[in-house]
């Protein structure tokens, strides 16, 4: 099932096929044909205003692009356009339409063919990201939908993935990230280095470069997946995580061979790698002590070379910066430090994580919560979200007790003792969460 926001595109294409299917009988189409045609086309860019297709491909295509888009994806969306497209020179196979019949369709004249033809090019935002595939050359050449575009219209798994990777399907935007202005700033301008690098290196000349890769680095929880989600969603590309499991191999030579598959696939294309948790593959080089050291370090070696003539956007995570290897840092345009929250940063993201609509008790005192806590991002929407069910259970509003319980479980999770004085004042709270007033959760709980 489809995205009912672009039913009024499944329309508009099946009432043009309607018009071709007359002008091929040398007919003048019927005039309430044409008035439906013009009400559709009134209804199509309302809803591309709004955002219709902003879910499957992003944000920035032109209207062209969006038409090419509709063609692409209709005869796999209406039986009707499917069956037209047959009768208009469609490939027999895929009832696909052909570059030719989506001239005739959208009634380009000789003024659009060339934005057509660019629409359509080889590095043109279509193909580069996946959402069009274009079968043969010339005029004749076959239009199906890509990968991207099925994913995003049939919410199909995706078979064409690169090997060893996971889609992120996570859509966030700027207003989602709650980190200091200098890491906002270098985020923004390693999506300028995405945004612009074909201008610079074939406009202006600038010598070629693999990448652009980017270093994230900093405590668990800090924002670093969070951001790479960001970045992909405003420049519209998919997002995949790397799968150590599938390419780390044991034996000899696997590694590389899987690597090489993974690069390959995405060489060049509108595609951002996210290599979570980095260290595993580019981790320091060792002393060899042994045959098993000496394959590790041909391992990071040939990553090393492989990824500096890669061109794909690639994003590196790592609690740990210093882990990384000297060698790899000289190649990243971008290393973004994210720190931890400041009791500002962590006052913004409470009130972010606390669900907006359950009932609070009077007593929520955020300001004291961001003060006294010190815990990252993620740790602040867990114990948020412990509260909140607690509360639920309970049948109460989210009160501080339940608030600061959570903080406490938090805390745990790192395996260090802590004591009631790491929390401040907020250990009254934690008494109070186990008082008797507290125990209507605890028994909903249990019963």
């Amino acid at each position: 099932m489809t995205r009912p926001a672009l039913t009024a595109e499944w329309k508009r294409i099946e009432c043009l096929c309607e018009i071709a299917q007359e002008s091929r009988q040398h007919k003048h189409p019927p005039p309430e044909l044409v008035s439906r045609l013009e009400q559709l086309q009134v209804e199509v860019l309302a809803a591309r205003a709004q955002g219709s297709w902003n879910p499957v491909c992003g944000p920035g295509l032109s209207h062209l692009a969006l038409d090419i888009l509709a063609c692409a994806a209709a005869s796999e969306v209406s039986y009707v356009a499917a069956y037209a497209y047959s009768t208009l020179g469609a490939d027999p196979a895929t009832q696909a339409p052909s570059k030719r019949t989506i001239q005739a369709l959208l009634s380009l004249d000789s003024e659009d063919i060339a934005a057509f033809n660019a629409e359509l090019s080889q590095d043109a935002p279509l193909r580069a990201r996946g959402l069009v595939v274009v079968e043969r050359g010339g005029m004749a050449a076959i239009v199906t939908a890509g990968r991207t575009l099925r994913q995003g219209l049939f919410g199909e798994t995706d078979p064409l993935s690169p090997p060893g990777t996971v889609r992120v399907n996570r859509q966030a935007d700027w207003g989602d990230l709650i980190v200091p202005d200098q890491c906002r700033w270098t985020l923004r301008e390693f999506s300028a280095f995405v945004r612009h690098r074909r201008t610079v290196e074939r406009e202006w000349g600038a010598p070629r470069r693999g990448g652009p890769i980017a270093l994230f680095s900093g405590p668990s929880g800090t924002g670093k997946t969070l951001a790479a989600a960001v970045l992909a969603t405003e420049l519209g590309f998919p997002l995949y995580r790397i799968d150590l499991g599938q390419l780390v191999s044991k034996y000899i030579g696997e590694t590389e061979k899987n690597l090489n598959s993974l690069f390959d696939a995405v060489d060049g294309s509108d595609t951002i790698l996210l290599f979570d948790e980095s260290d595993a593959l580019f981790g320091r080089r060792g002393e060899v002590k042994d045959a098993r050291d000496r394959y590790a370090n041909m391992e990071v070696s040939h990553l090393l070379a492989r990824i500096e003539n890669q061109h794909c956007p690639c994003i590196l995570t790592t609690n740990l910066r210093s882990s990384i290897d000297a060698a790899f840092l000289r190649r990243f345009q971008i290393v973004v430090d994210f720190p931890l929250p400041e009791p500002t940063e962590r006052e913004r993201m409470w009130r972010c994580h606390i669900p907006a609509h359950a009932p609070l008790a009077p007593d929520i005192d955020i300001a004291m919560l961001a003060r006294y806590a010190r815990l990252t991002g993620a740790s602040i929407q867990n114990a948020a979200l412990h509260a909140a069910h607690m509360a639920a259970a309970g049948n109460r509003p989210i009160a501080m007790a339940l608030l600061v319980q959570g903080i406490w479980r938090e805390l745990a999770k790192d395996g260090a003792r802590h004591t009631l004085s790491d929390i401040g004042p907020l250990a009254a709270y934690l008494k109070e969460a186990n008082d008797a007033d507290n125990r209507p959760a605890r028994a909903a709980l249990a019963g």
